[in-house]
């Protein structure tokens, strides 16, 4: 053993550089790519919310409109079923 490096270690790090270079651009790539599927994802999360909240303001509404609030002690389930 010499101790220095050998011509394929030399070229190995001759190359180095580029490889770093070729790794932060990909990572750069990486990072874009991810930043624009957490934009679309959140825009359509707040749709999701917004359309679900929706939903639930009109089946409160629709409840508050057609729900019994008084019992009717003559109604059995037979009846109660036809009625529906």
């Amino acid at each position: 053993m010499s101790g220095g490096l050998t011509e394929e270690d030399k070229q190995r790090l001759s190359t180095l550089d580029d490889a770093w270079n070729k790794f932060n651009e990909g990572l750069a790539e990486a990072y874009t790519i991810i930043s624009k599927s957490y934009i679309s994802l959140k825009a359509e999360m707040d749709h999701t919310i917004d359309d679900f909240k929706k939903e639930v303001q009109e089946n409160k509404r629709n409840f508050q409109q057609q729900a019994p609030y008084a019992v009717d002690k003559a109604m059995d389930n037979s009846k109660a079923k036809e009625k529906l």
